[in-house]
């Protein structure tokens, strides 16, 4: 029950902070059709609308067919399938329901028929023999589908999410062969125990679905946890050697006229990300000017990235002083190893402003 609250809850979230993304659109829409199938749902909608037998039939079908399909479409958009593909996918949704309704209409007292076993029913009436044949094998294309996109997604995810994301398309291939075996089933109303052995394992494939997608999301969140965790530590631990080179270059400072970040911008992930970047780069700027200085003071211009706090502060007592430099050539000062990447950059200004603080 957590994972059906926390699931919805957190793309909905990502949704509002991303409203332009049809992939998060597409879950959205997934998990609402999902929740208007649900018990409550369905009696509060009976409740309140006086619903017939038939017509509650039709509209739980027409949700779990749409929800099916917008999880379909989610996997196509995250990976990049594009628009003509999902206008086809959505076509094929309206033709599918179509065709249920009109089974629906042209079935003789439909009230009296659907609410009862699909296998009995289907011995009387052909069209709900269509009703619930084609149903199913819409299930089991849908979720077909989408597991081998979800494959597809996992191969080019990171390694933390393909985890979960295999789990959660063995889950949807789980779903679509129970599917596709139920339409199967339902022509042979002679088969109930088969029939209950199969009911019975929908359950269990669509729990490893939504476990895989819980796995995958844990996973992405601790990661995403941990860059915070991480750039919050550089950040902090850039401040000595933030504050001398922002005294000594106050106009370097990004964003001087932007106005005080609100509260939650401070504490949210975004805001401390942005700030963490923002030092980053003053912290290099300032370097990068008061290079010629630690040229004067012996920094060899051919190892760069040895630098001590003693040079830095006499660099920056030289041009506190006003000596100009011998030379206006810029040096790119506690640079990183050739090849290394922006965290390895991080760590050099680190280590300089642990030692300047030491």
């Amino acid at each position: 029950m957590f994972a059906f609250v926390l699931v919805p809850a957190w793309f909905i979230y990502r949704l509002v902070r991303d409203p332009g993304s049809a992939a998060l659109r597409a879950v959205v829409a997934c998990l609402i059709l999902r929740a208007a199938d649900s018990p409550a749902v369905m009696a509060a909608l009976r409740d309140a609308f006086h619903l017939a037998p038939a017509v509650e039939k039709l509209i739980k079908n027409y949700a779990l067919a749409g929800s099916w399909c917008c999880l379909l479409l989610f996997f196509l958009f995250a990976a990049g399938a594009g628009a003509r593909r999902a206008a086809r996918e959505a076509a094929i949704l309206a033709a599918v329901l179509g065709v249920l309704t009109l089974a629906v209409v042209l079935t003789p007292n439909p009230d009296a028929v659907y609410p009862t076993s699909p296998a009995l029913a289907s011995a009387r009436y052909p069209t709900v023999l269509v009703f619930y044949v084609l149903g199913n094998a819409y299930f089991a294309y849908a979720t077909g589908a989408a597991a081998m996109w979800a494959v597809r997604y996992a191969r080019e995810s990171t390694r933390r999410t393909r985890f979960g994301l295999r789990l959660a398309s063995a889950g949807l291939a789980a779903f679509a062969a129970l599917s596709g075996l139920r339409a199967v089933l339902i022509v042979f109303p002679h088969a109930p125990a088969s029939s209950g052995v199969v009911n019975k394992l929908i359950g269990p494939s669509l729990w490893l679905f939504v476990l895989g997608v819980c796995v995958a999301g844990a996973v992405a969140r601790l990661a995403a946890a941990w860059v915070w965790w991480r750039h919050r530590r550089v950040y902090n631990d850039l401040q000595p050697l933030w504050q001398v080179l922002h005294e000594a270059f106050p106009a370097d400072a990004l964003d001087t006229h932007r106005r005080p970040a609100p509260w939650f911008d401070r504490i949210s992930p975004a805001g401390l990300h942005r700030r963490y970047w923002r030092r980053l780069i003053e912290c290099r700027d300032g370097l990068v000017q008061l290079s010629p200085h630690l040229v004067d003071v012996g920094l060899d211009p051919q190892q760069p990235g040895r630098i001590t706090s003693e040079q830095l502060l006499e660099a920056l007592q030289l041009r506190k002083d006003g000596v100009v430099p011998s030379s206006t050539s810029a040096v790119l000062v506690a640079a990183p190893a050739e090849g290394e990447d922006a965290e390895a950059d991080a760590e050099q200004l680190r280590q300089l402003s642990l030692s300047l603080a030491r």
